[in-house]
């Protein structure tokens, strides 16, 4: 995926913020990002298969450069749809001992941003059996680029997320409430809009009410 520098924001945050530091401006540029990107789930990616372990139900992943993972929404174990629960009581509501069960994996539990399990714990080992890993993306806390796509599409609203930021910013000379407010407003408007875009463009992995049954 291609790239642009965070400090390429800054032409549309510097001139209406008069003395504001550079490293402050990339700083709220950069958090902005963050912002849209968790709230809306509009970077989306594809990441490298992996290879099932027999007898290894936690597996790692590895986000991009620049980047932090913050949601999966889709796997594949042996070409099979998992469904995906974002905690284990997803699971222990259900009364099972799904943790001491092995067998073909079909459920996968995403608790944190880096790791992933496989229910029931796979029975066999399998080279590359865990493919099309898709997750939402935002960018990390020491991001020095963004994704091109974020600049094409949405560099006014990032700017507007820095600017609602640093108005708020208190006893500083470019301080203004209203206008925090305002580009406040802006910001969340597209927020709002880009999650309605995610949303229709990519249907992850379905979330079950009702898991399998374990045999």
């Amino acid at each position: 995926m291609s790239t642009v520098a965070l400090e390429s924001f800054l032409a549309d945050v510097l001139p209406r913020v008069s003395g504001c530091p550079e490293d402050a401006a990339n700083r709220e540029l950069l958090h902005a990002a963050r912002d849209l990107c968790w709230f809306s789930g509009i970077w989306r990616q594809t990441l490298d298969p992996m290879s099932g372990i027999k007898n290894q139900s936690t597996y790692t992943l590895t986000a991009p450069e620049d980047a932090e993972i913050v949601r999966l929404l889709n796997m594949r174990y042996d070409t099979v749809l998992l469904d995906t629960v974002y905690t284990e009581e997803g699971l222990d509501q259900f009364g099972w001992n799904w943790r001491d069960i092995t067998g073909s994996p079909h459920t996968v539990i995403h608790e944190d941003a880096d790791t992933f399990r496989l229910v029931p714990t796979p029975d066999k080992s399998m080279a590359l059996g865990i493919t099309d890993i898709r997750v939402a993306l935002q960018p990390a806390l020491d991001a020095t680029t963004l994704p091109s796509f974020l600049s094409r599409d949405y560099a006014q609203a990032i700017a507007d997320g820095a600017l609602a930021r640093l108005f708020a910013l208190p006893g500083k000379q470019w301080s203004d409430g209203n206008m925090s407010t305002f580009h406040g407003k802006e910001f969340a408007v597209v927020k709002s809009r880009a999650k309605a875009r995610a949303q229709r463009g990519f249907k992850s992995g379905p979330i079950r009410a009702q898991p399998q049954r374990f045999v």
